[in-house]
């Protein structure tokens, strides 16, 4: 998007915990690169196996204003943040450390963390 960071993004120690049934399964960086796409898709960087994942579910975004935003991408089954569910096409944040996002039916969780000590050193 227009909003999108150019260059290395300002929260670049942020990660996303992933987490199902309470027990954290995997840690990913999400601070290298102004745009991450979660779906089906093998193209996508962070890729979901759910039947209720569109092939572009999602995207992370880093931006300008060194906010953290998701964006849905016009999903069939949807993209939440803290429970609330994002229109099609509309973003939502900026994100906060601990901020919760599910995709689809899925029930894996991803967990933002690292973005409030990254905009407090910038």
């Amino acid at each position: 998007p227009y909003w999108a960071a150019v260059g290395p993004p300002v929260a670049s120690r942020a990660t996303l915990s992933v987490r199902k049934g309470g027990e954290e399964l995997d840690s990913l960086p999400i601070g290298e690169h102004a745009v991450y796409t979660f779906g089906r898709s093998l193209t996508c960087d962070v890729q979901l196996e759910h039947a209720s994942a569109s092939r572009v579910h999602a995207a992370l975004v880093h931006a300008q204003d060194g906010g953290l935003y998701l964006l849905d991408m016009n999903s069939s089954h949807g993209s939440f943040v803290d429970g609330a569910k994002l229109k099609p096409c509309e973003r939502c944040g900026p994100l906060r450390d601990g901020s919760e996002i599910s995709l689809g039916a899925s029930s894996r969780r991803y967990v933002v963390r690292g973005v409030a000590a990254a905009a407090a050193a910038a």
